[in-house]
C-alpha cells in the first residue's frame, strides 16, 4: 500500500487530509511514509506563520502611515513638523517589528516599511516647506503693507527713505531664506516702491484734492502707473468741483440762515416794542438789519411806538383817532406809509390783547400796579376789585369787559380745581362767593366758564346757600369718575330733557347740556338711596329732584323757589328767591316805567314796533300779558316775548340794545313794581 499525500495550493489554503491506498502490502514501508509527511507538514506550517505575520505587519504599516500622513496634514504648528512625523512613524516601524520574529523576516519588513514610508516622509516635508514659504511670505506681504502705508505718510523724503530701506532688508532676507527667487525679489522690490508712490498719491488726493493736483502738477507721483495717476487726477477733479459746489451751497444756506435768525429777531423786536415794552437789544439790532429789508420795518416800528408818548399804551378807540388822523395828512413818503401800517398793526394787537388778557394787557405795559391776590386776604380781593374795575371802566374798547384774574390766575385757580376733592372745590367756592360778595356771579363765570358743575355748585352757594347740595353734586361727580356713583335713569333722562329744552334759547343749549351733567353728577350721589329696581315714576322723581336742586331751587315753609318751573304754561329757569307765582304777578302788573326801569339795554320794550299795554288802561300792544313768556340768558338776564300760533317765539324788541333785543332783570322789575313806579 502507497501513501499520496497532495501538495497544498498555497499556504493560505487549508489542506486537505491524506487519503489511503492500501494497495502495497509492505507495513513498515508505510509507517516510515507517515513520519515524512508529518515533518513536511511542520515545515509548511511554520511557513504559513511567518508569511501571515508578514502580512499583518505589511497591512497595519499601511493603515498606520495613512493615520499619520492625515494627522499632520491637517496639524496647523509648523515647528519641527518633519522631525515629529519622521519620530513617529519610526515609533510605528518600532511597534510593527515586534510582532514578527527575529531574523530575515524583520529585516525584509523593515526595508519594505522604509520604501512605504519615505513617500509620506517627503509629502510631510514638501507640505512644511509650503507652509513655511506661505507663512513667510504672508508676514513679508503684512510687513510690505505697513511700510507702504507709514512710507506714504511720512513728513519728507529721508523719512521715506528709511522705511523704504526696510522694506528692502525684509526682501532680501525672504530671497536668502529661498522663500523668493532674485527675478521675484527685485520685482517685489520695485513694486513696493511703486505701491508707495501710488498711495501716497491715493492719500493725498483724499486728504486734499486740490493739494494732490498741485504735486502731480509738481512732477512728485511722475513715477507711478500712468493709468492711475490719470484715473486719480479725474477723481481728484471731480472732488474739487463739488467741495466748491458745497461750499458754495453751504454759503447760501448760511446767509439764508443768518437771514432767518435777523427776520425773527427783528420780528420779535417789532411785537416787544408794539407791546409798549422795551427791547434792550435795539442798537445791535438796527446794526444788523443795515442795509436789509428789514431796517425799514424796524425803524418804522420805532417810529410808531413813539407816537403820541407811547401808541401802545393808548385805548384802542384813541388809537383809531391818532390813525384816522394821520389818514388825512400820510404823504406817499414810504417811511410814511409804513409807520402808518404799523400803527394799525399796533392798534389790532392792542385790540386782541385786551380781549385775551385785559389785566396782564395792562399790567405787563406798566399801566396800572396789579397786586398778586389771595382768596385767603380780603385786603388784597377788595384791592384787585378795585384795580379790575378801575381798568374796565378807564380802558375805552369798542367790547368792555370786566375782569377779575389774568389768564395765569384763573388757570391756577381751575387747576386747583382739578386736583382737589369735592370738599376742597367747595371750599374754594365758598372762598370765591365769601371774597367777592356782589360780583361772585361774574367770577364763577370767568373761573368755571369750563367746567359747568363747579360754576352750578358755586351758583347754589352764592344764591341758595345751600351747601348741601353743592356738596352732593361735588360729591357725585368724584363718583362719576370712579364709575362708583348711581346712574341716571335714561328714561327719565331723555324725557326730562325734552320738557325742560324749551327753557334755554336754542342758541346757547350748552348751558342745557352743562345742567344736565350737574344733574347726573347730584344723583349719582343722592341716587345711591333709591332703590335700583323702583318703578320709573319713582326714578324719575328722584331725577328731577337732582335737576331741581343744580338749578337752585329751595322750598321754604312748603313754597318752591327757583328752579324750573312754568310760568305762563312754559318751563322757566327762575331766580332762587322768586316762584313762579310771583313771577306771573309781575309780567301781569309791570308798567311801561317798570319795564323800561328794568331795561338792561336801557330802552322800552317793544311788540309789533308798539309798546306793551298799561295794566290799568291796556293801551298798547293787543298782546294779553298772560301771553308773556321768559327764556333765561344767563347772568340773570331774560328774554320777553310771546308764543305764535305755531309754536314759535316772538320776542320783543329793544331799540337801545346791542342786538336790538330786549332784556330784563326779574329781580329790578320786581322792585320797580314794589316801589309803585305805575
Amino acid at each position: 500500500m502507497a501513501v499520496i499525500v497532495p501538495q497544498a495550493n498555497t499556504p493560505f489554503q487549508q489542506t486537505r487530509q491524506p487519503r489511503q491506498q492500501f494497495d502495497e502490502p509492505d507495513v513498515a514501508g508505510a509507517i516510515g511514509g507517515i513520519a515524512d509527511i508529518a515533518v513536511q507538514y511542520g515545515v509548511d506550517q511554520v511557513q504559513h506563520e511567518r508569511a501571515t505575520a508578514m502580512q499583518n505587519a505589511r497591512v497595519t504599516a499601511v493603515e498606520r502611515l495613512g493615520a499619520l500622513r492625515d494627522q499632520y496634514e491637517q496639524d496647523p504648528n509648523l515647528d519641527g513638523l518633519s522631525q515629529r512625523f519622521t519620530k513617529d512613524v519610526e515609533a510605528v516601524r518600532d511597534e510593527l517589528l515586534e510582532t514578527l520574529p527575529a531574523g530575515r523576516l524583520r529585516e525584509d519588513f523593515e526595508l519594505d516599511f522604509r520604501q512605504m514610508a519615505s513617500p509620506q516622509a517627503r509629502a510631510i516635508g514638501r507640505r512644511q516647506y509650503a507652509l513655511q514659504r506661505d507663512s513667510a511670505l504672508a508676514g513679508l506681504n503684512a510687513s510690505l503693507r505697513t511700510y507702504t502705508q507709514e512710507a506714504a505718510a511720512a513728513p519728507d523724503q529721508d523719512a521715506r527713505d528709511a522705511i523704504l530701506q526696510s522694506a528692502a532688508s525684509d526682501i532680501g532676507a525672504a530671497e536668502a531664506a529661498g522663500w523668493l527667487s532674485a527675478t521675484d525679489a527685485e520685482a517685489l522690490t520695485a513694486g513696493t516702491y511703486g505701491d508707495v508712490i501710488s498711495t501716497s498719491a491715493l492719500k493725498s488726493m483724499q486728504d486734499d484734492p486740490q493739494e494732490f493736483l498741485d504735486r502731480a502738477e509738481e512732477g512728485e507721483f511722475a513715477d507711478m502707473d500712468p493709468a492711475r495717476l490719470v484715473q486719480l487726477s479725474g477723481q481728484a477733479k471731480r472732488a474739487v468741483a463739488a467741495e466748491n459746489a458745497r461750499q458754495l451751497k453751504a454759503s447760501a444756506l448760511a446767509a439764508k440762515e443768518a437771514d432767518k435768525m435777523l427776520r425773527a429777531d427783528v420780528e420779535e423786536a417789532v411785537e416787544v416794542i408794539e407791546g409798549g415794552l422795551r427791547y434792550d437789544q435795539i442798537g445791535d439790532l438796527l446794526d444788523r438789519a443795515k442795509g436789509t429789508e428789514y431796517e425799514h420795518t424796524l425803524r418804522a416800528t420805532l417810529a410808531a411806538a413813539a407816537t403820541e408818548g407811547n401808541f401802545a399804551i393808548i385805548d384802542p378807540v384813541d388809537q383809531r383817532a391818532v390813525i384816522a388822523q394821520l389818514e388825512q395828512t400820510v404823504t406817499r413818503d414810504p417811511e410814511d406809509v409804513a409807520r402808518l401800517n404799523r400803527l394799525r398793526a399796533m392798534h389790532d394787537k392792542t385790540v386782541q390783547s385786551l380781549a385775551d388778557d385785559q389785566l396782564s394787557h395792562v399790567s405787563n405795559r406798566g399801566m396800572v400796579q396789579l397786586a398778586p391776590v389771595s382768596l385767603d386776604d380780603p385786603d388784597s380781593i377788595r384791592a384787585r376789585i378795585a384795580t379790575a374795575e378801575a381798568v374796565a371802566q378807564d380802558i375805552k374798547t369798542d367790547t368792555p369787559q370786566l375782569r377779575y384774574f389774568t389768564n395765569g390766575e384763573r388757570d391756577a385757580i381751575r387747576a386747583e380745581i382739578e386736583r382737589g376733592d369735592p370738599d376742597a372745590q367747595l371750599a374754594l367756592a365758598t372762598s370765591l362767593v365769601t371774597g367777592f360778595g356782589d360780583r361772585a356771579a361774574a367770577v364763577l363765570e370767568e373761573v368755571g366758564a369750563q367746567d359747568p358743575t363747579f360754576h352750578l355748585a358755586g351758583q347754589l352757594v352764592a344764591q341758595t346757600s345751600d351747601i348741601a347740595a353743592a356738596r352732593t353734586m361735588l360729591t357725585g361727580r368724584q363718583l362719576l369718575k370712579g364709575k362708583t356713583g348711581a346712574k341716571a335713569p335714561t328714561g327719565a333722562r331723555q324725557s326730562l330733557r325734552a320738557e325742560f329744552t324749551a327753557a334755554f334759547p336754542p342758541a346757547d343749549r350748552q348751558r342745557l347740556v352743562g345742567l344736565f351733567e350737574a344733574a347726573d353728577a347730584h344723583f349719582a350721589s343722592a341716587g345711591l338711596a333709591v332703590d335700583p329696581d323702583a318703578d320709573e315714576e319713582t326714578q324719575r322723581a328722584a331725577y328731577l329732584q337732582s335737576i331741581q336742586a343744580v338749578s337752585g331751587a329751595v322750598t321754604r315753609r312748603g313754597v318752591s323757589y327757583g328752579g324750573i318751573q312754568e310760568v305762563h304754561g312754559q318751563q322757566t329757569l327762575l331766580p332762587p328767591v322768586m316762584t313762579a307765582e310771583t313771577v306771573e304777578m309781575i309780567l301781569d302788573q309791570a308798567t311801561p316805567e317798570a319795564w323800561r326801569a328794568a331795561s338792561l339795554g336801557g330802552g322800552s320794550p317793544m311788540l309789533g314796533g308798539r309798546p306793551l299795554p298799561d295794566p290799568d288802561t291796556r293801551r298798547g300792544s293787543r298782546a294779553g300779558m298772560k301771553d308773556l313768556k321768559l327764556m333765561s340768558m344767563g347772568g340773570g338776564r331774560y328774554l320777553v316775548g310771546v308764543t305764535r300760533s305755531d309754536g314759535s317765539h316772538r320776542w320783543l324788541t329793544d331799540g337801545q340794545s346791542a342786538d336790538g333785543l330786549y332784556y330784563v332783570d326779574l329781580e329790578t322789575l320786581q322792585r320797580s313794581i314794589a316801589g309803585g313806579e305805575r
